[in-house]
């Protein structure tokens, strides 16, 4: 049988294309190793995407079945992005302290924000594609969220366009800003808006109102005021430093804030 001569530069070819075959099948079959879970989250949240942060570990089952519930979710959510993290990888102990989920249920997925806040999760069995989506906080949402991770109370400003009261409630919030220490955060919201419709709802904004609406959101996520129309700096200032003693047992749908005004 004749031998077949392979030249030098066909062999460099050929290991070029075995090279691209590898990195091909790694990237598009890959499941995220330990140790760069940190740098696929930085690139999802530079990227401002949700993640569905999917939780495994030594022994759990139905990690295959968790994944695909999270792909599927992900196909709803056009920024968004899955990613599995081994919660047993002491290179991920740093991200299992910050999420706090040394002790849940595996596997379990969580759901991270677009700036990277954890805002609650699932275990296998309770998990659909639905609930995952509905978990992703709504922009405005998010915002409130990044603030009260760092200190910042919270002042809603939520309007419409037609109303001629927002730029006083917008300026009375700025003058309040000045006497807090910790100088709140003002967030304006568009009642009219669609997207931020359930979290309007949740901080008690009545979007019918003819009037300019400001909720107040202490630094503990406490709602310690709600004003619909004109109100003064100093008492949007006090409501911002209040403190909210517990008034209600765990799994109350009721919440403890103070009452609307």
């Amino acid at each position: 049988m004749k031998a077949i001569k392979i030249s030098g530069k066909m062999m460099q070819a050929w290991v070029a294309v075995l090279f691209i075959l590898t990195m091909t099948v790694n990237l598009y079959g890959r499941t995220v190793t330990p140790g760069t879970v940190k740098d696929e989250l930085d690139k999802a949240k530079k990227a401002g995407n949700a993640v569905f942060l999917v939780i495994t570990g030594t022994g759990a089952t139905g990690v295959d079945e968790l994944v695909t519930i999270a792909n599927d979710a992900n196909k709803k959510v056009k920024k968004s992005a899955v990613i599995k993290l081994d919660r047993d990888d002491v290179a991920n102990s740093d991200l299992v302290t910050k999420f706090g989920v040394a002790g849940v249920q595996l596997p379990f997925v969580l759901i991270l924000s677009p700036k990277g806040y954890a805002v609650g999760g699932f275990p296998a069995a309770n998990a659909t594609a639905d609930n995952l989506v509905n978990l992703i906080p709504s922009p405005k949402y998010d915002l409130v969220l990044d603030a009260l991770n760092n200190k910042k109370p919270v002042f809603v400003v939520a309007s419409k366009k037609s109303f001629t009261d927002k730029a006083t409630a917008v300026a009375t919030c700025k003058s309040a800003v000045d006497k807090v220490p910790s100088k709140p955060i003002i967030v304006e919201i568009d009642m009219d808006d669609a997207n931020e419709a359930t979290f309007l709802k949740q901080i008690g904004v009545n979007t019918v109102a003819t009037s300019t609406v400001t909720v107040v959101i202490n630094t503990a996520g406490n709602i310690t005021g709600n004003y619909t129309g004109a109100t003064d700096a100093q008492t949007l200032a006090t409501s911002a430093t209040k403190v909210v003693k517990s008034c209600c047992g765990g799994g109350s749908s009721k919440g403890c804030g103070s009452p609307k005004k």
